[in-house]
């Protein structure tokens, strides 16, 4: 009898934790792919893919603001790769070019982001309406209006 790996994910928004699958080698080469190719479209599809697949619960994506969405790709990352991320860098002084590796601890990101107080919506009244302002649900959007929406 086999039996995947899951752990839990805390989602901000709906003040809960769910159940996940770490991904496999597959899935990890499709997103240095898509992110080689410049494909937006693909790589927000694939996230969107990521999150629904690898939870074991049953989760609403539908109901998942970008924060949420973030915080989730954050946990697979961290489960299913590792909880550091080195990014090399290069700058230019001159004619001298210095090269530099910067390690992040991806557990600190998560914290910051999964503790802040701006996670939640904003309800103003004026005169005789009321309008909730909350976070993006989408990852990306392509134009102003489409945020605008999005938020509303």
């Amino acid at each position: 009898m086999s039996q995947q790996f899951t752990y839990k994910v805390y989602v901000p928004s709906h003040g809960e934790y769910y159940r996940y699958n770490t991904f496999d080698n597959n899935s990890y080469l499709s997103i240095i792919k898509f992110i080689q190719n410049n494909d937006t479209d693909q790589i927000v599809d694939f996230f969107h893919n990521l999150i629904v697949n690898c939870c074991h619960d049953q989760i609403d994506i539908t109901k998942l603001n970008c924060v949420d969405k973030f915080v989730i790709l954050l946990n697979i990352r961290i489960m299913s790769i590792a909880d550091r991320l080195e990014i090399m860098t290069k700058v230019e002084s001159g004619a001298e070019k210095i090269k530099n590796s910067v390690s992040i601890d991806l557990y600190d990101i998560l914290d910051k982001v999964t503790n802040h107080p701006s996670n939640k919506s904003i309800r103003s009244d004026i005169d005789n309406m009321s309008i909730d302002v909350g976070l993006p649900l989408n990852l990306h959007n392509t134009n102003l209006d489409d945020l605008i929406v999005d938020v509303l």
